[in-house]
């Protein structure tokens, strides 16, 4: 995968904290707190809430495809940015093209391993958007 394809907006190792609050996590700068997660808990975020909002989305626009499922459910914005690494260096990118870089990834890893792949499957992949995308760049 070519970063410029994406961005050539290069950000300064010093400027990584106003990007994300993990530099200063890792570095016992601010606190740190574990939420307590329990089977009842996992059950309420995904069954009842992150699932059945993306549900209920995905039924109010019919037709919509996984791809856009996975924005909504990411709350993409192409007018926002974040901090990515690659090889090395790190880069600014608008959200939605993240997004593409990502599915730019799993492709390019996976083409060696589909080539010879009879049948696919993927173990945790809730409503299949991973599978989805494979699918999308290896119909057979």
């Amino acid at each position: 995968m070519d970063i410029t394809t994406y961005t050539t907006e290069v950000i300064p190792l010093p400027e990584l904290p106003q990007w994300s609050p993990w530099p200063s996590r890792l570095l016992g700068l601010t606190p740190w707190n574990t939420p307590h997660r329990t089977t009842a808990k996992v059950a309420e975020e995904y069954d009842k809430d992150k699932y059945a909002r993306l549900l209920a989305h995905a039924k109010e626009h019919a037709g919509i495809s996984p791809w856009d499922v996975r924005a909504f459910e990411l709350n993409i914005d192409p007018a926002k940015f974040a901090c990515v690494s690659h090889k090395g260096s790190l880069y600014r990118v608008s959200q939605d093209k993240i997004m593409h870089m990502n599915a730019a990834l799993l492709m390019e890893t996976m083409a060696p391993l589909m080539q010879e792949a009879d049948i696919i499957v993927e173990l945790g992949c809730g409503y299949g958007y991973p599978l989805w995308l494979l699918h999308q760049g290896f119909p057979g």
